[in-house]
This record gives C-alpha cells, sequence and structure tokens, in this order.
C-alpha cells in the first residue's frame, strides 16, 4: 500500500467515525435525553386542549383554543385565535406555541404561523386547584392599535 492509499482510507475512515459519532450525540441528544427527563418529570401535566375566552368590551371578544403537548416541564403545541365582534367571527388566525412549567407556573409564547404576519402573545398562568383551570395575565402586540396590550387570563380545560 502506498502512502496515497493510506491517507485516502485514513480521511474515508475519519469521516464514517465522525459521522457515526455525530450520529449517536444527536440519537442521545433527541431521543434518550428527552425520554430520561419525562421518566423523572413529578411535575403537573397540562397536556390537552384548552380555552380561553377573552371580552374587549363594545362587542369586541375572542376565543383563544389551545392543544398542549408536554413532555416533562417543556410545553409545546399549537393555538387558534378566533376574533368576533357582535357575535360575528371577523379573524381566525393559528399561531404555534412554545413553553415551559415550572412549580405549577406555565410560560407559554404564541407566534404566527404565517411569517408574513407581526404578531406575538405571551401568558404567564398558574395552574390553579385541581388542575382544570390556569389563571394569570397575557400580553400581546396589536397590530390594529400598533399598541402592546395585556389583560388577566383564565384558561380552562376542555
Amino acid at each position: 500500500m502506498n502512502n496515497l492509499q493510506s491517507v485516502v482510507i485514513g480521511v474515508i475512515s475519519g469521516t464514517i467515525t465522525a459521522s457515526m459519532l455525530s450520529l449517536l450525540v444527536l440519537l442521545f441528544n433527541r431521543i434518550i435525553v428527552p425520554w430520561y427527563r419525562q421518566l423523572i418529570y413529578r411535575g403537573v401535566d397540562i397536556s390537552g386542549k384548552w380555552e380561553e375566552r377573552l371580552d374587549f368590551g363594545n362587542g369586541y371578544a375572542q376565543t383563544v383554543t389551545a392543544e398542549l403537548i408536554q413532555k416533562a416541564n417543556g410545553i409545546t403545541g399549537s393555538a387558534t385565535i378566533v376574533k368576533t365582534r357582535q357575535g360575528l367571527i371577523t379573524k381566525t388566525e393559528i399561531f404555534s406555541l412554545k413553553g415551559t412549567i415550572r412549580d405549577r407556573l406555565f410560560n407559554a409564547t404564541l407566534t404566527p404561523v404565517d411569517n408574513t404576519r407581526v404578531a406575538i402573545a405571551s401568558s404567564l398562568l398558574e395552574v390553579v386547584g385541581d388542575g382544570a383551570r390556569m389563571s394569570g395575565c397575557s400580553s400581546w402586540y396589536d397590530s390594529s392599535s400598533a399598541n402592546i396590550l395585556t389583560q388577566l387570563s383564565e384558561w380552562s380545560r376542555v
């Protein structure tokens, strides 16, 4: 075997080894660590469907329906916001949801699925009583008035 063959074999074996190690690290971080965290997590489980109704007065209201997926203390999911005026639907928007829960406190950020839309909402809620209700405060960017608004908030398990 000459020097060129040795170099080529060394480069190929190094590339294969690096690829295998990267795959093992990815497997460990994406599958084993989340599985272990879920195994040892002992906190409240808020997975499932939740609903929040906000009344802004003057006939304006909105209903947020969120589907939460919990893995240990990490929360992901989606939320559908239906805005109404005088009881008629004026707008429906879909948001992605990311958050965490710790010591009965749920912190969530909602961002629109449509990247052309400027919007964000945030909620800090406490799981109350038997876990069928969360209450706290929500804030969001209101694009129609170009202001950041806040309101007391209560989510109920559906």
